[in-house]
């Protein structure tokens, strides 16, 4: 679950820095190593759960380290905690979010892997990407433009210009989830 977070991580920086490629690059990888895995345990002929659970978390191992190579964003043991205390009054909220929004959106799978099978895993996911892929997609594209122009707005028009944006990327994310 953590390198899953890691990987969901990169992909929604490469979505909000505007370059969309890096985050479709970055789950090629994720899907292409998480398919070689769960190709070695069909032709193994082994059911364990485990293994089905551990091909997914490869694939998102292999996500994450391609994320950090892709963003030139390695672990370092120099001036972290120093950053985390200047940036810890925001950066604590952003953090909480990210990581029970895609923790909520992810630790189904697990539950679900864990009670039911992977069949019903299968099935779960297919019909919960019929439904909410496109409307994710749209959300993220417009946080792909609306987040450099809420910096933008909110250097040139203070706040005010901020929540104009805000109430304008809202409204269009609430539009495009009402009209699926």
């Amino acid at each position: 679950m953590p390198a899953l977070l890691v990987q969901d991580y990169w992909r929604w920086v490469g979505f909000m820095t505007r370059r969309p490629g890096l985050s479709l690059a970055n789950e090629i990888v994720f899907d292409c190593v998480q398919a070689g895995a769960f190709a070695a345990v069909l032709l193994s002929h082994d059911t364990s759960i485990w293994l089905l659970v551990g091909s997914w978390g490869l694939g998102a191992v292999a996500g994450m380290l391609y994320g950090m190579a892709q963003h030139r964003c390695f672990p370092s043991v120099t001036g972290g905690l120093r950053l985390l205390r200047q940036r810890w009054t925001i950066g604590r909220w952003i953090a909480g979010s990210f990581m029970m929004s895609a923790a909520s959106s992810r630790g189904y799978a697990v539950v679900v892997a864990a009670l039911l099978g992977p069949a019903a895993l299968g099935g779960l996911n297919a019909a919960r990407t019929m439904v909410a892929g496109p409307a994710g997609v749209l959300i993220q594209a417009g946080g792909s433009v609306g987040l450099p122009e809420a910096s933008r707005a909110y250097t040139e028009r203070g706040v005010g210009g901020l929540l104009a944006v805000a109430r304008r990327v809202t409204a269009a994310g609430l539009a495009s989830v009402l009209s699926h």
